[in-house]
């Protein structure tokens, strides 16, 4: 009997040293799940978070470089106008030619950028220049127009869709035809105070 019950007794002993030599194993298997699942967690933060510093350092360049090209107009002071006064009547454009638009009573060579109160130097020379960060300023005018005329030249210059998605995004509609008929169409929606500005070429 004492025999019988000594076997017994070391039986019980081996299968509980097999459980915990298993409880042991299982322990450790988890801990290393554990630890490789956290090692990818933080992974792929690290990747997130250099993603995002990336997409912000691209993001605050851009609007570095739209802000000094905003920077890049000039604004036209018309004879007998003080800058920053308000026109009884709109500016209109009445004629073109040899490199020059006559607005009021001045010559103005070169593109511009004409509102019915303020005139800018617009430095766009040719229809494929131009590009939403060359019209940057018209969202830092106030009113902020509802309606962008391009003209373009003496001939049609169709401007990609993503142009004016761009300017849909901020309530703005643009139309793109040549020079000569962008004026008509300024000089009556200005006369008729609708708020307009014209890029001309």
């Amino acid at each position: 009997v004492s025999t019988q019950s000594t076997w017994r007794l070391i039986k019980m002993i081996s299968k509980l040293v097999k459980m915990c030599q298993r409880s042991k194993l299982i322990q450790c298997q988890v801990s290393r799940w554990f630890v490789k699942s956290a090692k990818k967690e933080e992974q792929k933060y690290s990747k997130e978070r250099a993603a995002n510093n990336e997409k912000f350092k691209r993001e605050e360049e851009i609007k570095k470089t739209e802000t000094l090209r905003a920077r890049e107009f000039s604004r036209i002071s018309i004879p007998n106008v003080p800058l920053g006064h308000e026109l009884n009547e709109p500016f209109q454009v009445k004629a073109m030619g040899n490199g020059l638009f006559i607005v009021g009573e001045q010559n103005i060579p070169g593109s511009i950028l004409i509102f019915p109160k303020r005139v800018f130097v617009w430095n766009v020379r040719e229809p494929r220049e131009i590009k939403p960060h060359t019209l940057e300023i018209i969202k830092l005018i106030k009113p902020k127009p509802k309606y962008l005329i391009i003209g373009t030249g003496k001939n049609p210059y169709p401007l990609p869709h993503s142009f004016k998605a761009y300017f849909k995004q901020v309530d703005i509609i643009v139309d793109v035809v040549p020079t000569f008929q962008a004026i008509s169409s300024y000089n009556t929606c200005a006369e008729d105070e609708y708020n307009i500005v014209a890029a001309l070429l």
